[in-house]
């Protein structure tokens, strides 16, 4: 197989998956009002919280590697 259709199998595979994410997103707004009457006020608070730490967590994660990767060139002695 050739790199071009490499290529065009990766693009195209993208497109599905975010197209799955866009359908599965739209599911979840369709269905948030029935979501926030089945869990109630604590539940929905509960559900808040959670979803804002794992997102945070992700943030810190994303900035632990950045740094982890970048520190170390900034201060790399420069070949003279």
């Amino acid at each position: 197989m050739s790199i071009i259709w490499t290529i065009i199998i990766g693009f195209v595979a993208g497109l599905i998956a975010m197209f799955l994410l866009s359908v599965l997103v739209l599911l979840c707004y369709a269905n948030a009002n029935r979501l926030e009457r089945l869990l109630g006020r604590s539940g929905t608070i509960i559900l808040t919280r959670l979803s804002a730490f794992i997102l945070f967590a992700i943030g810190v994660q994303i900035l632990w590697n950045g740094l982890s990767a970048g520190i170390p060139q900034i201060f790399a002695p420069t070949p003279q």
